[in-house]
């Protein structure tokens, strides 16, 4: 009760109610489909996706990542997690955040996305925190994320597939070097994106 007088809960797409998503709004989530984005000379299998990224939920994403709202994306990955169809003999890992940004915020929001969807493993570690890559070609940006992470030396000979958990993509950079580097690492592994939203720009849909 005190909670909600000092913290007071809206719906985070459109202002009403007093939960963090409103009956309706939850339910226009979850009677969406996946999509599926692929690319050709990638390390990804293929992207999975729930939402572009629009208006509409760039305010949701704001609210739970700016204004640090864990239950977001634990909404989200229940929404994920009800509709994908996860393969036998795989693993579930997520995109790291630096050290020093995870401790301003409290918490990895594609790790709270990843529990949600199944038991999760930490493969990748950042070492490097972020840098501008405007300026650079796609190929260029790729090349420059691999090397903000490493990938960990794990017993990983019965695992055929893994997901890879990423809040957002917009550029793909961040998730193509994370999934490069665990192809080089075990080139045997099938690797898969996971994300909530993703630039619609370029893309190619298909329903999941």
């Amino acid at each position: 009760m005190i909670k909600s007088l000092l913290f007071p809960t809206a719906c985070a797409i459109c202002d009403k109610g007093s939960r963090t998503l409103c009956s309706d709004c939850y339910e226009a989530l979850k009677n969406r489909n996946l999509k599926i984005s692929k690319s050709e000379n990638s390390s990804l299998k293929y992207l999975i996706y729930f939402v572009d990224y629009d208006l509409m939920y760039k305010k949701l994403i704001h609210k739970g990542k700016y204004c640090l709202n864990k239950e977001v994306w634990r909404i989200i990955g229940h929404l994920i997690s009800d509709k994908l169809d996860i393969k036998s003999n795989s693993i579930i890992t997520y995109v790291p955040l630096h050290w020093m940004r995870y401790c301003k915020r409290g918490f990895n929001q594609s790790k709270l996305i990843a529990e949600r969807i199944g038991k999760t493993i930490s493969l990748i570690r950042r070492v490097k925190n972020n840098s501008s890559f405007t300026m650079l070609s796609a190929s260029e940006r790729i090349a420059k994320s691999c090397e903000l992470f490493e990938v960990r030396n794990k017993d990983l000979s019965n695992v055929y597939t893994c997901y890879i958990i990423d809040d957002v993509v917009t550029t793909r950079a961040t998730l193509e070097a994370c999934s490069s580097l665990v192809k080089q690492k075990y080139p045997h592994i099938e690797v898969i994106g996971i994300s909530f939203a993703k630039t619609p720009k370029h893309s190619e849909f298909m329903v999941v």
